[in-house]
């Protein structure tokens, strides 16, 4: 029963690294597709290749939990799991890697929208200042009020 769950646990995780792949090489393809500019590219490639490093090491992950439950001799089976566990947590170091690169990359977009929002109010501010004769829409216009008496 130990060998029937082990297994399928292994092939559960094989079928996801490749599902993964599958799809990293697909968002990647429509990439490759659009214009980009430079920096998002240059981002786009970055993530793809963290991605697909993490996805391939799952799979290499779960043939080696397969293959683990067929080891006999004690230090082999220890170096596989010392194995397993170094995978593990260089597939946890990629992950917390891709995270914090994907926060600075759309941080920084956010930024820019931003500023280029900023901007573009200003703009609109000066444009219908200098429609309204030098006031602002919403300004009241000095004189033009009826309750002064």
């Amino acid at each position: 029963m130990e060998l029937i769950v082990t297994n399928l646990v292994a092939a559960v995780i094989i079928l996801a690294s490749v599902g993964l792949m599958w799809w990293h090489l697909r968002v990647r393809r429509e990439y490759r597709q659009t214009e980009l500019p430079p920096k998002e590219y240059d981002f786009h490639r970055r993530q793809f290749r963290r991605r697909i490093q993490t996805s391939a090491m799952l799979g290499i992950l779960g043939i080696l939990i397969a293959a683990s439950s067929i080891v006999e001799p004690p230090m082999v089976k220890v170096l596989f799991y010392v194995a397993m566990l170094g995978l593990t947590l260089w597939i946890v170091l990629l992950a917390l890697a891709d995270a914090f690169s994907s926060r600075m990359h759309f941080d920084r977009l956010r930024n820019d929208c931003l500023v280029e929002r900023a901007r573009l109010e200003i703009e609109a501010r000066r444009l219908r200042a200098a429609a309204g004769n030098g006031k602002a829409r919403g300004e009241p216009i000095r004189g033009a009020d009826n309750d002064s008496n």
